[in-house]
């Protein structure tokens, strides 16, 4: 990749600039999957610097990318607050542009923020990433950009549940949280990838069980734990260790030990 840069670097070619950004691109994910995050995040804003006021399609689309594994990076280095900033700076300059690439870019980035903004328990914050992305891509026929959409609301309903159980005790907030988590969830379950489905399950399963609603909570966590194994064991009893509410959790946690029994019999 730096063969490619030091011999074509210079070149005014449109396809010669587009080989360049692309091998430096792959240098970036390359030295991502080394371990070498600082340097990683080095080569995308190098490819920011000289491609990032380029009005090609194509270069474009790799400085998204780039802006993007950056922002990735700067989450698994736990720089939240920069990694919220880069995937603001990928909507600011690429949410109103046209192309299918692009607008699936930004709505990872966007999806990403919401999980990123979650993790420093800025839920509400979060909630109204999820919003904005329901609201824009929503009605997308794209199958990626439901995709998506899908991401977004498991993480509202996630997001909701987890004010419901901070909030158990407040009557009048419960019920409505826990519900409006059911209905995203609903809809997630018909729009998700497959491999997101044990996922989803799982936290429809967690909140019908909340709820009250037993018999059906452990139709859809049966089936959570089914698809996912032991990934999806361990994820739900992680869930019902946050927030922790008695004797709900340890209620759930039965729940999730009789049905693992019950599936692996």
């Amino acid at each position: 990749y730096d063969d490619i840069d030091r011999r074509y670097g210079g070149d005014a070619s449109a396809a010669l600039r587009e080989q360049v950004a692309k091998a430096l691109y792959n240098k970036g994910v390359r030295l991502g999957q080394l371990d070498r995050s600082e340097e990683a995040i080095s080569v995308y804003d190098d490819i920011d610097r000289r491609y990032g006021g380029d009005a090609s399609a194509a270069l474009r689309e790799q400085v998204a990318k780039a802006l993007y594994n950056k922002g990735v990076r700067l989450g698994q280095l736990d720089r939240i607050e920069e990694e919220i900033s880069v995937y603001d700076d990928i909507d600011r300059r690429y949410g109103g542009d046209a192309s299918a690439a692009l607008r699936e870019q930004v709505a990872t980035a966007l999806v990403n923020k919401g999980v990123a903004l979650g993790q420093i328990d800025r839920t509400e914050e979060a909630i109204s990433v999820y919003d904005n992305i329901d609201r824009r891509y929503g009605g997308d026929a794209s199958a990626a950009l439901r995709e998506l959409v899908a991401k977004a609301l498991n993480g509202r309903a996630f997001s909701r549940l987890l004010q419901a159980k901070r909030h158990w005790r407040v009557e009048f907030e419960r019920p409505s949280l826990l519900s409006l988590a059911i209905s995203d969830l609903r809809r997630v379950k018909q729009q998700c990838a497959t491999r997101d489905l044990a996922i989803v399950l799982g936290n429809l399963g967690y909140a019908l069980f909340l709820s009250g609603e037993v018999d059906e909570a452990e139709v859809h966590t049966r089936e959570c734990l089914r698809l996912g194994q032991a990934t999806s064991l361990q994820a739900q009893r992680s869930d019902a260790r946050l927030h922790r509410i008695e004797p709900q959790d340890s209620e759930y946690e039965r729940l999730l030990d009789r049905l693992w029994d019950e599936i692996h019999r």
